[in-house]
């Protein structure tokens, strides 16, 4: 059985909350994790844009206070959201 798209993100942070959770995190794990969630936000923040947005920003809160660092994903800037809505605008970005 194939998982569809909203079930692996719902898998995928439920790992990471266990992650996050135990004594000793492992980091590259975390990095791993964020990686592929992120991957996914970018094809669901189009329908989801805040709880995406929302997730990434508590994941990168939650790894620096274990003293890991991880990076923005792309999407996950302004100029791109304003590019995404100028082309739903019929505007050239």
């Amino acid at each position: 059985m194939k998982l569809s798209l909203s079930q692996q993100y719902e898998i995928l942070n439920i790992l990471w909350q266990l992650e996050v959770e135990l004594d000793i995190p492992q980091h590259r794990e975390m990095q791993r994790l964020h990686y592929r969630l992120a991957l996914i936000e970018s094809h669901l923040r189009h329908d989801r844009p805040a709880e995406c947005l929302a997730n990434v920003h508590a994941r990168i809160q939650q790894a620096a206070e274990l003293d890991l660092e991880l990076g923005r994903p792309q999407w996950a800037c302004l100029s791109v959201l304003d590019a995404g809505a100028d082309k739903e605008n019929g505007e050239a970005a």
